[in-house]
């Protein structure tokens, strides 16, 4: 799979792939090849991409630990499916050896990994509340997402 198949130059907002007015130039380091042009978002997209982000979290939220496993796990095999492609615009797009674009790709996948490997330990923990007024009680902390990650 070449690069050109996995190039997506629209941002992709609330479910929605979009275009803008304003373009940027993404140039071979090597060659000056034009790769591709990308759309930059607006203002408004950008406060459209935050509402669609919040909106989503919530129902995010409510999922399972499983799911959310399950949603990494898809994310680790296209990509390991598509490494060499990310690899190849990695080198072209950055300017570096082939061999430092993949060990990229390859660090993704292993960040990926131990992600998915940290979140079947989150379980949460039980804790006894037995001083004080906490007597025969017990609490108990779960994992929530916090929300969005701006970027």
């Amino acid at each position: 799979m070449a690069y050109q198949d996995i190039l997506q130059t629209r941002n992709f907002i609330g479910g929605v792939w979009m275009s803008s007015e304003n373009k940027m130039a993404v140039y071979d380091k090597y060659s000056q090849d034009l790769i591709s042009e990308i759309y930059l978002a607006d203002q408004t997209q950008i406060d459209v991409a935050i509402q669609s982000a919040l909106a989503i979290s919530k129902v995010f939220r409510k999922f399972s630990m499983e799911r959310r496993i399950g949603i990494m796990e898809k994310l680790y095999e296209q990509l390991q499916i598509q490494a060499e492609a990310f690899a190849q615009l990695i080198a072209s797009e950055g300017g570096k050896p082939i061999s430092y674009a993949r060990s990229e790709v390859s660090r993704a996948l292993d960040n990926l990994k131990t992600g998915i490997r940290e979140a079947y330990l989150f379980a949460g923990e039980q804790i006894p509340m037995d001083y004080l007024n906490g007597k025969n009680k017990t609490a108990y902390t779960i994992w929530q997402p916090l929300g969005i990650v701006l970027g």
